[in-house]
């Protein structure tokens, strides 16, 4: 693309800190109440269309893939009658898994106009799938590859490092996979009353986890600034926090930061830690804390600095990790929306730190403005 095609280079409304991406992770109770009393209805809706649909896959690109992959859990049920799966958009249409008459697809694109998952969601209404696609705006072309449209959250994330819209997409896409629960699994709604419940509790928790945890992670970007060697690893329904979240980091600090499952990654991976490395561990209470508690262990014995998002109080994990960032006890099922919101107060501290724009990417500069219109030309993503 020559140089006078290039759309112009982005201005920056905020040059310091607080930046629009520090608004929008504070906005994230926010966007949660919102999306809950705005959705309930049209996400009945979606489901109710989906009742004869036995096959629900979820896809997106990047922070929405994450997003989509968080969701797919809430689709998990007890009925042998349906299943579920999570497909990168471009995997979806070009690789499979086949969606026919007899599936749903749920995509999510934040802008409305991400080419890759708009194409994943076409391709599979041209194959009978029923499709609900989850957006931030009305209007978009998602809008015409899909059955139904859910807009989510409280207003569009006015940062490219997306943050409470990632929460808001996961959540709409979550109540839909609720509803699909009862109608096509066949459920009581009884049965999933007590997970809805406890959804409509959690912004006040995140607004506890905001005010408790961001000195500390300001502090700790502070004094970890020379660490360019960062994993961050998570299971089940946290694994999509590690990748969320390590993705946040390269975005905003621009490290070449590793997010991993945390057993994929004592599989060998491991190996290079050492007195260098920055090591966040999501070890929340839930079937994978027993795991999260031997790589802490390891990565603690190599000399790693260890930061755990743990369960407040638990004793456990605070004689191992050298920092504790605590959150609220919920269900394992719910709490990758509070784990989230410290390490995406990281990322923010991490990038001001160093004297980045997290709202921009790295778009200011010239070199890799051009670079990314090879990889999403005007009016794709």
């Amino acid at each position: 693309m020559s140089a006078a095609a290039l759309p112009p280079i982005p201005t920056a409304d905020r040059t310091r800190h607080p930046f629009h991406t520090y608004d929008m992770i504070h906005e994230i109770p926010a966007t949660f109440r919102e999306t809950l009393r705005r959705l309930a209805a049209p996400a009945a809706e979606a489901g109710a269309l989906l009742v004869d649909r036995s096959f629900l896959v979820f896809t997106g690109c990047g922070t929405a893939s994450y997003a989509a992959r968080l969701a797919e859990h809430f689709a998990s049920s007890p009925s042998d009658r349906i299943r579920s799966a999570e497909v990168d958009a471009f995997e979806l249409s070009g690789y499979g898994p086949r969606v026919d008459r007899t599936s749903g697809v749920i995509g999510i694109s934040h802008s409305g106009i991400t080419k890759t998952t708009v194409d994943a969601l076409r391709g599979a209404k041209a194959h009978g799938a029923r499709t609900v696609g989850v957006t931030h705006f009305s209007g978009r072309p998602i809008a015409d590859a899909s059955d139904a449209v859910l807009v989510a959250g409280n207003g569009p994330d006015l940062s490219r490092c997306h943050t409470k819209c990632y929460v808001a997409g996961a959540l709409a896409s979550a109540l839909v996979a609720l509803e699909w629960r009862t109608a096509a699994g066949g459920e009581p709604r009884a049965s999933i009353e007590p997970l809805r419940e406890s959804l409509a509790a959690l912004p006040s928790l995140m607004e506890t986890v905001l005010g408790t945890t961001e000195r500390a992670c300001e502090e700790l970007a502070t004094a970890q600034l020379s660490r360019r060697s960062v994993g961050i690893f998570g299971a089940g329904p946290n694994l999509p926090t590690a990748l969320e979240a390590a993705l946040k980091l390269r975005e905003s600090s621009f490290l070449p930061v590793q997010g991993m499952e945390i057993e994929d990654f004592v599989h060998g991976s491991w190996q290079p830690l050492d007195r260098e490395s920055l090591v966040f561990v999501v070890a929340t209470e839930g079937r994978a804390r027993t795991r999260a508690l031997d790589l802490m262990k390891a990565a603690h014995v190599v000399g790693a600095h260890v930061v755990a998002v743990a369960t407040q109080g638990d004793g456990d994990v605070a004689d191992v990790a050298d920092t504790v960032l605590p959150v609220p006890h919920v269900d394992e099922l719910l709490s990758p929306f509070l784990n989230i919101i410290p390490l995406y107060l990281y990322a923010y501290y991490s990038s001001v730190a160093r004297g980045h724009n997290p709202d921009l990417l790295r778009y200011l500069e010239p070199t890799y403005w051009q670079a990314r219109m090879f990889i999403f030309p005007p009016g794709t993503h």
